[in-house]
Order: structure tokens, then sequence, then C-alpha cells
């Protein structure tokens, strides 16, 4: 159908689809508002019906302040409207005009616009996820979800254990591997060992994404493909002499071939980097005495060589797809069931459940799709071209009746030319599949470039071709010639008063293969040329300015390397490729001073946190300090202080520490401010973050991991990402894929010529047409793929090109030989289309030779001719700052750091058992069957099913009778024995925690199970405060009553909250005490004994977890609770009871000698509670 050019034309009534296409510069957003306005106003919708949905929450909330203000201005211009005033020129306001000449009309309008602006804070404005999120919290039965959402988690971090799991997996050994992935598991491992980690993660990862489907490996006879006889071959006519060359390496490749074949293929790995080589040289023969070529005993041998090539290929790829299913299936499993664990959702995930409850019933009903289309009749999406198949699947089911028809209104909105955003999932395959029968509104005008670049635009792809894709390619998306907006020439960009060519092509000279660091030092050396007021450039009147420039780069990469050459030149310049503060130079060399004042004693880490640029030792300074004794000596003594002030004060101290230093020297380089604010950002967020962190080490392995994680994903990176106003003066430096969305005043492309995609991650998706997405597998698959990525880096280019405002400046290079053919960069193939166009005044230029990379500094700006000084830093805050404690921290567990600290288990062994610190075995070893029916399960999963079974279990009912929970619970933490099914060891697990339940634990009858509900309460939590709180004083407190060894060492002063969770607070005769779940398996792990739970090498264990600490915290908190309740009728012998652990594996059995095993219990000093009390910042008197 024909598309409109009127935005008022297009049909917004209910029953069909429509799309607005638009161009970069085209007023898109301007043009949703008023489409906005038309729903509200002529449809009669509320906000609370439409839903508007965008990319990003931070697009989301601008869209809705662009909203609010069409509404505000509107309501206001029909309060004072006049219908005698002549009808303006502006369509928008000329459709309002017309519409509002009936007073009646005018008049329910902005009754109509006043209740819209009342709930517009109710409407559904937000991202797909977002809205996805909203269905599930609002329509929880239709969509069969739980009453509590779950927390919403980016999976990348949950993506990057699983493939540190599956490699500890895949490497262990046989007998250790325990999985439940189906047959092709055992068959798919040896293919996982051959992998390198960083190719194992990656492959994970992408068949973990929403969709993917592993296809079914080819059939290939493997044990046919072993021929001794071809092997005996190959290595005869390696060996034969007088046939080869000097020098040939064809018969060591033979040979190598040979091992390969009789070793049946278990030398796979070490074959595979010269398999290709080797397959090229057997076909061409190559070393081969010429006079031999053809000898017909040589050729059936190389002959059968190259077929068995042919053969061993589809070997290959079908050990590929078994190892993909293995590991998708592996990987699935496993992330549900954590993600379950934890409550969390991924998005995908999030996406993927609400398209399964939007599915049909099987009676056919769509209760959750009809109830949504009640409740949202209209939909208008911003950025359609980046939406992805499930994405419009949940779409598709709400605006689309069950025979296919469409219903209530669907209005997408985007520009196919800047879908470029394949790599995230973005197919546009779905765009063109959803757009095919929509009505088409497209928008022609760019309202944001000069006429000028417009025009030259126009005329560079009128010259070198409008579709968007490269030889051969089916792409149905082109370039849209658009006009430029009246009034486009506001800003004139002059070169000594007349008029500077829009778009220039600088073509490289050179007839060698172009250089990407000369291109790069050619731009910045262009940049610094314009910057000149000599050269007389010029934007109105006046002189052009750095935060007039954007240089748009392939990668991070290049952006880091242009940043520096044009800060080398004296240019103001950030780099907003950027998007972390952890992605740059400043957080790599603060992590290495950080390293080397967590280690003072090693010089090598110090001599390294010096060499770094934000130190700034040079390099023979740093020589001359070996020579310099005292020097050294200061600086080691520096690096000591700042390591007793982090312990004492917090990194954030040390790191204020550092920008006093360096402060003077940074504000006199280009740059400064922001490696200064940085810095201190850094500071902030690391101290955030050592809340978490147990010590030192801890917290830098969090900085190092922040730092390799690069930018992920954006909006968490963005947050992280501190803007200052001098950013504003600043050229501008960003990745092609990053500038999307943006506009500047003159852009620089100097790496175009070799933009030639991202390098592939060794899995390539193929998108289908339904939706789907497949592993690609065959030549036409991979072939279909790279048509696919070159198309999109047409669609690339066109992105960089229409950034700009004035203006464009191009470098054109020769391609090295691998990025040449269809599949070259855009830009080189349009080049040898691209001649200068004829007339007067040409459209876009062409220069032939690169501009000169010499070295010359930028003119200082007026304003930047003032001299900047560092400050003197205010006085440092005495004491540590206030944190989060508990008792995984002020133990620095050795495993704490990477386990949940609200965990129930948290402080239980992540190893399967424990071997004791001390030698503690008793003459005699005393076996039991209870204690050898849970030695295959251990670890922190294993103690957090036993508690949230013990939390979660109908009081006065046996475990027995309840194993459905038990069983699910199992499930939920992914907790598995080898030897038995999880029902099995559901049965198992609860008839052990009903003996402990039934066990006498004190000798009078206190059963654990014969406690009423009443006088049980799981999981309490307690917070109290610190202030000053000195473990040091603590613990010599607890040595002079008869504690050694009971707290921590630890020096410095603790502040702020103390915060932890008592497994089970309960309540006999007439006490109340405090009791802890222990799931540990103590003792030898292949032979566990009774002893092990009883007498000194019990008290050993919970010396060596810091147990007792653990149950004094405990016990003070449950007495501050008692006394808060009770006030002064509080008495401790009264009414605080023991302390209790139980290891639930052994409670309940018993020595020969009668001695019970598994049960812990302690009542602490009067003098040492009242010391803890006073310590741990309790009131006078608490303990009274």
């Amino acid at each position: 159908m024909n598309a409109l050019a009127d935005w008022t034309a297009l049909d917004l009534s209910s029953g069909h689809r429509s799309r607005v296409e638009a161009s970069a510069g085209t007023g898109k957003t301007w043009t949703l508002a008023v489409l906005y306005l038309r729903l509200v106003l002529e449809q009669g919708f509320s906000p609370r019906q439409i839903v508007v949905a965008t990319y990003t929450n931070a697009a989301a909330a601008e869209l809705t302040q662009r909203l609010r203000a069409r509404l505000e201005s509107s309501l206001a211009r029909a309060r004072r409207f006049d219908a005698g005033e002549p009808e303006p020129s502006e369509s928008d306001l000329r459709w309002l005009h017309r519409r509002w000449r009936d007073p009646a009309r005018r008049d329910a309008d902005a009754r109509r616009l006043a209740l819209a602006l009342a709930e517009l804070d109710l409407a559904p404005c937000g991202t797909l996820h977002s809205l996805c999120s909203r269905i599930l919290a609002e329509h929880p039965f239709a969509a069969g979800a739980s009453f509590q959402v779950p927390e919403l988690t980016a999976l990348e971090p949950w993506h990057a254990a699983l493939a540190d799991d599956l490699w500890r997996l895949v490497h262990a050994r046989r007998d250790a591997v325990t999985t439940d992935a189906h047959e092709a598991w055992d068959a798919a491992q040896p293919c996982l060992a051959d992998l390198a980690r960083a190719a194992l993660a990656r492959e994970l990862k992408a068949v973990l994404q929403p969709g993917v489907v592993v296809p079914a490996p080819p059939a290939v006879d493997e044990a046919a493909l072993w021929d001794g006889a071809l092997a005996a071959a190959l290595c005869a006519l390696a060996t034969r002499e007088g046939i080869w060359k000097a020098n040939a390496a064809l018969p060591r490749g033979l040979i190598a071939l040979a091992e390969l074949i009789e070793s049946q293929g278990t030398n796979a790995a070490a074959f595979s980097k010269e398999r290709k080589q080797l397959a090229e040289r057997i076909r061409g023969r190559t070393g081969l005495k010429n006079t031999l070529q053809t000898d017909p005993g040589i050729c059936t041998t190389l002959d059968a060589a190259s077929g068995f090539f042919e053969h061993y290929a589809a070997l290959l790829e079908s050990r590929r797809l078994r190892r993909l299913a293995a590991m998708q299936d592996w990987g699935r499993a496993q992330l549900d069931a954590r993600l379950r664990a934890a409550n969390r959702l991924g998005f995908d995930e999030l996406l993927t459940t609400v398209e399964r409850a939007l599915a049909p019933a099987a009676d056919g009903s769509r209760a959750l799709a009809d109830a949504l289309i009640g409740a949202w009749p209209v939909a208008l999406i911003d950025e359609f071209q980046d939406t992805d198949p499930v994405q419009y699947a949940v779409l598709d089911a709400i605006y689309r009746e069950a025979d296919g028809t469409a219903r209530g209104h669907l209005l997408m909105i985007g520009d196919p030319k800047q879908a470029i955003y394949r790599f995230r999932g973005g197919d546009i395959h779905t765009y063109t599949r959803a757009t095919a029968d929509a009505h088409t509104l497209r928008l022609a005008v760019n309202y944001r470039s000069s006429k000028a670049f417009v025009e030259a635009l126009n005329a560079f792809y009128a010259r070198v071709g409008e579709r968007l894709g490269g030889e051969g390619s089916e792409t149905p998306i082109s370039y849209a010639r658009v006009e430029a907006a009246p009034g486009a020439e506001a800003a004139r960009y002059t070169v000594d008063g007349r008029a500077a060519p829009a778009l220039t092509f600088h073509r490289d000279a050179s007839e060698k293969n172009s250089n990407r660091e000369l291109a790069l030092a050619s731009c910045a050396a262009q940049i610094v040329a314009l910057l000149d007021p000599a050269g007389g450039h010029r934007i109105d009147d006046r002189a052009l300015a750095a935060s007039d420039i954007c240089v748009l780069v392939p990668s991070n990469a290049d952006a880091s390397r242009i940043t520096h050459l044009l800060r080398q030149r004296g240019v103001a310049v950030v780099n907003r490729g950027r998007g972390s503060v952890f992605d740059g130079d400043t957080a790599r060399d603060l992590c290495l001073i950080l390293d080397a004042i967590a280690h003072c004693e090693d010089a090598g880490r110090i001599r390294a946190a010096l060499a770094t640029e934000l130190w700034g030792t040079g390099y023979r300074a740093l020589r001359a300090l070996r020579d310099d004794a005292e020097a050294w000596d200061a600086i080691s003594a520096r690096f000591r202080r700042w390591q007793r002030d982090w312990q004492q004060a917090g990194v954030l101290a040390v790191v204020g520490a550092l920008v006093e230093q360096v402060a003077a020297d940074q504000l006199a380089r280009p740059g400064g401010e922001r490696v200064l604010t940085d810095l201190r950002h850094l500071g902030e967020l690391l101290q955030d973050a050592s809340a978490s962190c147990d010590g030192m080490d801890s917290l830098l392995a969090f900085m190092r991991r922040e730092i390799d994680a690069g930018s992920g994903d954006e909006e968490a990176a963005e947050s992280r990402a501190l803007r200052l106003e001098s950013d504003a003066r600043c050229a501008q430096v960003m990745t092609l894929h990053a500038s999307k969305g943006l506009e500047f005043g003159l852009v620089f492309l100097p790496l175009m010529w070799n933009h030639v995609g991202r390098t592939p991650d060794g899995v390539s998706l193929l998108s289908l047409p339904d939706g789907s997405r497949r592993i690609a597998s065959t030549p036409d698959d991979l072939e279909t793929v790279r048509r696919e990525e070159q198309d999109e880096r047409y669609r690339v280019l066109y992105v960089a090109l229409t950034r700009a405002r004035l203006g464009a400046q191009v470098w054109l290079g020769r391609p090295h030989q691998n990025a040449t053919g269809p599949l070259a960069p855009p830009l080189v193939l349009a080049a040898a289309e691209l001649e200068p166009p004829g007339g007067d005044a040409p459209a876009f230029r062409i220069e032939t030779a690169w501009p000169e990379a010499e070295f010359r500094r930028a003119p200082q700006a007026d304003g930047a001719q003032v001299k900047r000084g560092a400050r003197a830093m205010p006085p440092a805050r005495e004491g540590t700052l206030p944190s989060r404690h508990s008792f995984t921290t002020l133990t620095a567990g050795a495993h704490a750091g990477t386990l949940d600290p609200d965990a129930a288990a948290n402080d239980e062994s992540t190893a399967g058992f424990e071997a004791l610190p001390e030698e503690t075995e008793a003459p005699s070893r005393t076996r039991h069957a209870q204690l050898d029916a849970l030695a295959g399960v251990a670890g922190p999963a294993f103690g957090n099913a036993v508690h949230a079974l013990l939390e979660e279990h109908r009081i006065g009912e046996p475990l027995a009778a309840q194993t459905a929970s038990a069983q699910r619970l199992l499930e939920r933490f992914a907790v598995r024995d080898p030897t038995l099914d999880t029902a099995a060891l559901a049965e198992r697990i609860a008839a052990r925690l009903d003996a402990v339940l039934e066990t006498d634990l004190d000798g009078r009858g206190l059963r654990l199970a014969q406690v009423p509900a009443a006088g049980q309460r799981h999981e309490m939590e307690f917070n109290y405060a610190l202030d000053g709180t000195s473990l040091a004083r603590l613990d010599a407190t607890a040595r002079a009553v008869g504690y050694p060894d009971l707290v921590p060492a630890r020096g410095g002063a603790l502040r702020g909250l103390m915060n932890g969770k008592i497994d089970l607070v309960f309540q006999h005769d007439g006490r109340v005490h405090v009791l802890d779940w222990k799931g540990n398996a103590l003792g030898d792990r292949q032979a566990p004994a009774l002893e092990d739970y009883a007498g000194a090498a019990l008290d050993a264990a919970m010396d060596a977890h810091r147990y007792r600490f653990q149950a004094l915290l405990y016990a003070v908190a449950v007495e501050r609770y008692l006394r808060t309740r009770l006030g002064d009728a509080y008495a401790r012998e009264r009414h605080l009871g023991d302390c209790w652990y139980l290891f639930i594996r052994a409670v309940g059995l018993r020595l020969g000698d009668g001695t019970a095993c598994g049960v812990w219990r302690h009542r602490f000093s009067d003098a040492l509670l009242d010391a803890a009390q006073r310590e741990l910042g309790a009131a006078p008197g608490a303990g009274e």
C-alpha cells in the first residue's frame, strides 16, 4: 500500500496496524507525541489505555516527559484559544486550530487533556521488559505467575558462573562428575575438554540465549573414518625418498594426519591448527616434485586424504553440535534452578514467561491476552527496528485475534536503516515481518542537518547506490531520500567566509594497504588544524570549538587510542565510548596502585604502581629509585601507611589521599579534571562494594571483575559514569553503536574503511522466518549469516554519517587482503563507485590524500588560558565509615566473598567434607549407616535446602509426610546425590530430619518436634547499631573471663549496622533459646565417623568456623530483643536460654559409651555477655 506523508491522515482506529517509518533527524519523537495526542482526543483513549514502549528506561523517561509537555501545551492552548486568530503554519497547531473551531469540541478536548494529565503517571509507559513485569504483577492469575514477582537480574554474572562451573566439571575426575544432562553428555565431554576456557564461556552464553535451536548433528560413520590402511599409505608416501622438493612441509603434515587417524581423533585439538592449511597443501600437491604431480599412485593417496578431510569436517561439526546441545541442556537446567533458588528472573526469561502465558490454552481460550487487550487497546512501540522475535511475539499475541486478524491498534515506530543491534538479539527480519501489511506513514523531512549536508548525503547515496546491502543482498532496506526542513540554515559552517564542504572524503594516496594507526593520527592532526583560528573555520560568527566535534570509531580500543592522540595534541576531549567508570585507564591504574597498597611488602607491585600513568613516575626516575634507598624507604612507608588507613578508615580514605597527591599534576593536563572525577567516583563505588567484600583482596577481586566486564549493560554502565559540566566543552569520542540517537556539529570517521564487523565468537546464529534462531551449521547457513552481518555494516555506515548536523569528514583506505571482496567494509565497496559530483558547487568533495599526520598542539581557547590549581583536600574524616556488618564479614571466611550474604548456609563449607584443623581422631572410628546415607551431598546448596525445609515444614506433622516439599526444595537448590534420584534423596533427608526433631536434646525431654508453633520463630532477623566497637577490646575481655580465641582478630573500630538471621529461636521452660542448624559434613570424606561429631572434635569444628563467636552475637541479639519487650521485668537467668548448634547428620546418634553426637550446647557467662553488650553498643544494664 502507498505510504502517507501527512500524520493527520494515518488511520488510528482499531482493527489494523500502522507503522511510522522514519529517517535520521526526521522528527520521530515529535510524530509519536502528536499521534498520542490524536489517540487521546480523536479516539478518546485515556493514558492508562495506551501502551508506550521504547528501548531503555532513560529513553522511556524522556519520552514520558515529551508526552506530558505535549498534553500540557495543548491544554494551555485550548484554554486560551481564539477562533479569530490566523491559522498557524505549524502542522500540529493547525490541526488543533481546525479541530477547535467547534467550541463544544474544544471544551470536551480540554476536559480530556486535563484528565489525561492527571493520570499520565499511571500510564503503561516504559520498556518492554517493564511492561512484562507489570503484566505479571497485575495479572498473576491469568499469567499463572506467583504473587511475588521475582527480582529482575542481568544474566551476565550468572552465565559467567555457569561457565566456570562447567569448566571445572569437564576437567574433574570421571567419578566426580554428577550431572543430569542428557545422553549426549558423555560423548560431548571430551569435546568440551578440548575447548579453551574463554571459548567455552562464549559458546555457553550463545546457546543460552532465548529461542536458540541447536540443529540435529549430521550422521557420520566414525568407525569407517579411521582407516588404518589410509594411515599406512600416508606414512609411506611421506617417507618416500626422491618425490619431495627440498624443505617441503607436506610430508610432515601427512605424518600428522596419519597419527590423527591412528589415534582415532584423540589428538584432534593439536591437529586443528594445521588442518585447514594441510588440506590446501594436499589439494595443491604443494611440495611434490613437478614430474610426479600426476603420478597415479600418489594422486590416489592424496585424493583419499582430501576425501578424508570432507568426512572429518562433518565429524567435527557433528561433535560440535552434540557439544552445544549438551551445554544447552545442562546450562538451562542449572540456570533455571539457580534463579529459582535465588528468587530471581533474567530479563530474557521475563519475556519468555509472558510469551508462554499468552499462548492459547488447550480449549483455545486466551485469558491473559483478552484481559490485556481490554486494558490496553492501543500500543505505540518506539525503536521498533530493534525489537527481537520474543518481544514481537508478546505484542502480536495481544494485538491479534485467534483467527489471525488484527485487533486493537499496534503502532510501530522506527527506522529500519538504523537496525544495528543484531549482536544483542535485534532482528531486522522481525521488523520486516511485523510491518509487512501495516499502514505506513513515512517521514521525509530532516529537521536535524543543514540543507547542504542533507543534499550531500542524498548525492552520496545516489552515486554509490541506495540499497543498504552489498552484492547479492536481498535486504528490502534502502536509503530514503529526504528534504531539509525550512530554516535548516540557521547555523552555517564556513571556511574563510565561504560555505565549507558538508561532506569530505579523504582518499589514501599510498599504494600500500592503509594503516589504522596512521588514519587515527591523520584524523587527530586534521582536528587540530580545524581548531586553529588561523584556519578560518567558523560556525556562524564564532570560531569552531572542540565541543562541535565528534569522532566515531568501531571499538572501545579505537576510542581510547584516538582520545589519547587528541589529548597529546592538547585537544580537550572526553571518551564517551566508555560507558562505565571501570572501563578506562584510570580504573586500571587505580587497581594496580591499590594492589600495591594491599601487598606493600612486594617491591615489584609498588614499582608497577609507580609506573602507571596515574602516578606518573617516568622510566629514568623509576630506575633511579633502585639506587636511592632513602627515597625508596619513603615511598614504601607511604604505601604501608595507606594500607593501615585502608584497614581502619576504608578504601575511600586511601583514594582521597591519592587524589590529593596527583591533583596538581592532573589539572595541568588536558582531561585531568575527568581523571580526578573518575578517581573519586571509583573510590565511592569501591567503598560501597567493600560492605559485601571480605578484606582488601576480596575488594580487589571485585574491582578486577568490574574492569574485565567492561561496559556490560548500557544502563548499568551509565549509572557508573559521571558527566561533568566541563564535558560539554570537549570534543566527543565514542563507538559507532553508542552514537545511535545522538547528533553532533561535525563528525569524523577515520576508520570506516576498516569496519569489518565484530570478531565472530565461534557460534553464529541464523535468524529464521518464524522468529526463532538456529545455530548456523552448514556452509549455506554461514554464508547467510555473513551476508546479514554485511547488511548491518551498511546500516552502521548510514547511522554514522547521519549523526552530523553541519558536516562530516570520512577517511577512505585500502583494507588488507582479508577485508576485500563482496564482504569488504561497505565504505571500501562504495569508494570504487565514488567520484566527485560535477558542477560548480559539488555536494561532496574528495581529497586525493589523507591529511598529514604531523604532530602539532592545538591552540588554547580563551577559556582554557585560566591556570587551574589544586586546592588542599578537606580534613580526612576520623574513624571508619559506617558499614553493614555480619558474622560473615567479621570473620572474613575464605568463601564468604562468593556467597550470598543472606543465604541461610553461607557459613557452611563449599568443599564436600571438612578436614579438622588438628588431629582429633579417637583411637577407634565408629561408622554409622546414618552418616553414610548422606555422604553423597554436602556444601552450601545442601545446607540451604535443609534450612529451607526446616523453616517451611508444617509443624506437628512428620517430615516423612512432606517429601513433596523436600523434593521441590532439593530441585530448587540443585542438590543431587550421584547414587540416588531426587525422590529417594528427599525421603532419606526427611527421615534424618525427623530423627533430629524427635531427639531428646537435654536428656529431660526437650524435643523440637514437641515445641508448639507459637514457641518457634524461624529465621529471626536482627539489626543493631555499632559505633566505635573494638573487637580487640572484646577479645581481651573474653580471654580474661575464660574464652580464649573466641573473638576473631580484627583491627580498627566498627561503625554501622550489625545484621544477621538466627535459624531458630524457641521457647522452652520459660526461657528463649538460640538454635542454629548445620549441614556440615565433618571428618574424613571417605570414612565419616561418629567421633567427628562429639567431644573435642566437635569443639574443634566449632572453633575452626568461629561458630562460638556466631553464637555469642546471636545471644546478644536475643537478649536485646527480650529486654526491649520485657523492660525492667527482664532477668537473664530466668528468661535467656542456651545456644544450641545441631549438626543434623549426627543428631540422635550415640557413641558406644553413650555420648550424644551432633549437639553443641553452651550458655555464655554473665561476665562475657555483659562485656559483649557494652562493646557492641548496648545501653548500660543491658544484661540485667
